[in-house]
């Protein structure tokens, strides 16, 4: 039975341990994939430059959890709850909630 003034102030808290482990889950995947590239740029050689450019490719969710992350840790109280604000707009809860297709639109809302 929980008392009924305190329903408010646990809910606040139940909010932010959801905000703490996204942004673990975000800086896990951070760290996951810088490894993985540094280990990629190790074996991988220079790309030769091309004459025609192509458009630039879809984001993947790994490169999206990285840009993230990094906007978040830029400014931590403004960019987290800016974070929060985008993944409502999109409909998703968390990160690996969103729709592939708006990965570009959610990377251009952090860029603005």
């Amino acid at each position: 039975m929980s008392h009924p003034t305190l329903q408010p102030m646990l809910e606040e808290i139940y909010k932010a341990f959801d905000t703490i482990a996204e942004q673990m889950f975000l800086m896990r995947d951070l760290v996951k994939t810088s490894v993985e590239a540094a280990q990629q740029a190790e074996t991988t050689p220079a790309p030769q430059p091309q004459a025609d450019p192509d458009p630039e490719p879809e984001a993947t969710l790994d490169e999206l959890k990285a840009r993230l992350s990094e906007f978040v840790l830029k400014d931590q109280a403004a960019n987290q709850a800016r974070l929060a604000q985008i993944l409502a707009k999109y409909g998703a809860r968390n990160v690996s909630g969103l729709n592939p297709s708006d990965y570009a639109a959610v990377l251009a809302e952090i860029q603005e």
